[in-house]
């Protein structure tokens, strides 16, 4: 029971992560109640705009400084 309500407090905190970063936008539409003689009705509609990350590559040439190491009593380079 434990591990079961901590999962659900770990989702619902990445759900909330991920709506103040901005990656996820809930966007709810009100639905309406059923006719009292049950005939039906309209069930709410969501939309959610997840944003996207796009990862890349770059080859780039990067100039590293060599380091000489003289041992006293040897001949300096």
């Amino acid at each position: 029971m434990r591990t079961l309500l901590a999962l659900v407090g770990l989702v619902a905190l990445i759900i909330l992560g991920l709506v103040w970063a901005g990656f996820l936008n809930l966007n709810a539409t009100p639905g309406t109640l059923p006719q009292v003689e049950v005939k039906g009705g309209q069930a709410p509609t969501l939309k959610a705009d997840m944003g996207t990350v796009d990862v890349g590559t770059t080859n780039k040439v990067v100039e590293v400084p060599t380091v000489d190491v003289n041992r006293p009593g040897e001949p300096k380079h």
